[in-house]
């Protein structure tokens, strides 16, 4: 048996002067050590047992103590639990003996049997069951704690241990102070603890520890039945920390929300909440809703009750009155919960005030009806100009028709008598006045023509041909018409080669009027250079191709600002351009008609001083190709 005697004495401190060679088997400390002071013994003792050392350690020579358990620290850093009795020395009264015994040595010596039915029990539940003395050494344990500290199924080898020879020192020391107060109370406690296996497995148990009593109604000892509850532990820290999740992000959502059970009292409910409906630090959990609220409608109660039975509810704007007369809008929804189970445990209530935003969209509203009623009526102001002005526009184009009509019948006729009075023989002074009149003739039927053809145009009466188209003829004769007064110019004439094409279908006269229109102005306007004709074709269809006519030269050029209007009737460049060059202004204008008409659009692009390119495309229709003769 491990046990040894220490003769003390306590004045400013504890003095050992004497120590039996069983301290150094008990403790690990050689007795020397503790004499000389290198040891303290006092340090040696836990810190949770300062009571018993403040008994144990009395200045008081003549006191004495009963048999108490102590902890001690041993050398290798693990705690043991000694008994300890203290006694007064009768040869040197100013002395105390402090007798020390191994407590795990007096329970293997006084070991006793358990009957057959105890060893069945502690063999076969599923708590955890342990038997200890009263200095809280195992007396016996079944067979569940053997396994979690993984010792050989034979209790009997832990009996005779104490929790600090099988778990961690804190758990221990934890276990001991329940114990310790069980001891001195003679009363039965209940914890929750945590338990550590030696494989480091961790878990909670509802630990019961009672008080063991002799024949006598003496405390022998203790018994303990410790229930693994870590899953229900684990589920409900789970389920706490959820709770604590959904009550911060209620508390906290930037939006009025509460939660409510099944009668309609609060669960949670967010700050937002509060505020929108004023209800300060007002206590809500577990206050019925209709207590909160005693004027609640009862519209409000059946939307309740049909969240309660599972249906969600909504609405994007709802109007309510406040006491004091104001109206607001609120959005809100009601949305059941349910539990575990599936059953709905409660509703969920959002709500946010959106009077600001349904005010802006009524006057939005009123705003778009304002403004849809001036569209409205400025678009009807506008189309009755337009009709207006387009009935105006064909009123001009038919009285210009009427009136080129009526100008060109007798002006053909002075032409047409200006030529043969020249024929008839004339003075060289006579001719060249005769001349003079016969071009000023000739230069006003042309533009009465060309104000004649506009105005067919835009009436609607103007009717293209379809005759057999060739290209490459109608070229030819504009570069012919353009040859002398290109040559007085200095000016070259080129056609680009033509590509491939089927035989075509369209107005010659008028493709070929509107490229003389093009060339005559590339003449009129190119001091130096020359001037090309080019036809490409854009598309060639199964029915029709789509040909783009250009006519490029190295002129003068055309500022882009001015290109925007040039095709307008009447324009011209500038006003000097008429005086300087002649014109009316109407030939490229009837050229974007007729290419209009003809499927197809006109444009330009120039540099000015460089020179420019004007183009109209047109889509002709491919001939039908020719039947094939008769058979004889």
């Amino acid at each position: 048996m491990r046990e040894a005697s220490l003769v003390m004495s306590v004045g400013d401190a504890v003095t050992v002067h004497a120590a039996s060679d069983g301290v150094d088997a008990l403790l690990g400390v050689a007795p020397a050590d503790l004499m000389d002071g290198r040891v303290a013994f006092a340090a040696l003792i836990h810190p949770d047992d300062g009571d018993l050392a403040a008994r144990l350690l009395s200045p008081d020579p003549a006191m004495s103590v009963d048999a108490v358990t102590l902890r001690l620290r041993h050398a290798d850093g693990r705690i043991r639990c000694v008994r300890a009795e203290r006694r007064p020395v009768a040869e040197a009264p100013a002395q105390f003996a402090l007798h020390l015994v191994d407590v795990c040595d007096l329970a293997r010596r006084g070991e006793a049997s358990m009957g057959p039915q105890m060893q069945a029990m502690l063999q076969n539940t599923d708590d955890f069951i342990y038997f200890k003395d009263v200095h809280h050494v195992f007396t016996a344990v079944s067979q569940t704690v053997l396994t979690l500290l993984a010792r050989p199924q034979d209790a009997g080898d832990i009996r005779g241990l104490t929790d600090y020879d099988v778990f961690p020192e804190a758990y221990a020391d934890k276990y001991y102070a329940i114990e310790k107060q069980v001891l001195a109370s003679g009363t039965a406690v209940r914890q929750i603890q945590p338990y550590v296996g030696v494989d480091g497995r961790t878990g909670w148990v509802d630990d019961r520890k009672y008080p063991l009593l002799d024949e006598a109604g003496e405390r022998v000892g203790l018994f303990g039945v410790a229930r693994d509850i870590t899953e229900r532990t684990l589920t409900e820290r789970a389920l706490q920390e959820s709770r604590e999740h959904l009550q911060l992000f209620i508390e906290h959502a930037p939006a009025a929300l509460a939660m409510f059970d099944r009668e309609m009292r609060y669960l949670l409910a967010s700050r937002r909440w509060r505020d929108d409906f004023s209800l300060g630090e007002r206590e809500l959990v577990g206050h019925s809703h209709y207590e909160i609220f005693p004027d609640i409608p009862q519209r409000w109660r059946e939307i309740h009750l049909r969240g309660l039975a599972g249906e969600v509810l909504r609405s994007d704007e709802d109007c309510f009155e406040r006491e004091d007369g104001t109206v607001y809008w609120l959005m809100w929804e009601v949305r059941p919960w349910r539990t575990a189970d599936g059953a709905v445990g409660g509703i969920v209530m959002f709500s946010e005030d959106v009077t600001v935003i349904k005010k802006q969209n009524i006057e939005l509203e009123r705003y778009r009806d304002a403004l849809e009623q001036r569209v409205a009526q400025r678009t009807a102001e506008l189309a009755l100009a337009r009709d207006r002005a387009e009935a105006a526009n064909v009123a001009k184009s038919a009285f210009l028709a009427n009136m080129s009509h009526e100008i060109r019948t007798p002006l053909n006729a002075i032409t047409g008598l200006a030529h043969l009075i020249r024929r008839g023989g004339l003075t060289d002074k006579q001719a060249a006045r005769m001349a003079q009149l016969q071009s000023a003739g000739t230069h006003l039927l042309g533009i009465l023509n060309a104000v004649l053809d506009l105005s067919k145009i835009e009436v609607g009466k103007f009717v293209l041909d379809d005759v057999p188209v060739d290209v490459g003829q109608l070229m030819r004769n504009v570069a012919s018409m353009i040859h002398d007064s290109a040559q007085a110019a200095g000016l070259a004439v080129e056609v680009e080669a033509l590509p491939p094409m089927a035989p075509l279908r369209g107005d010659a006269i008028r493709l070929q009027q509107a490229l003389l229109n093009y060339a005559g102005n590339a003449v009129k306007f190119t001091p130096q250079g020359r001037v090309r004709l080019r036809v490409e074709v854009l598309e060639d269809g199964a029915h029709d191709m789509l040909l783009r006519f250009t006519v490029a030269d190295s002129g003068i050029g055309v500022a882009p600002e001015v290109l925007l209007r040039l095709f307008d009737a009447f324009e011209q460049a500038d006003n000097s351009s008429t005086r300087k060059y002649g014109g009316t202004g109407l030939g490229l204008a009837i050229n974007r008609k007729l290419a209009q008409l003809m499927g197809g659009d006109a444009g330009a692009r120039s540099t000015l001083g460089v020179g420019s390119e004007f183009w109209f495309t047109a889509r002709l229709r491919k001939a039908a190709a020719a039947a094939p003769d008769a058979a004889p």
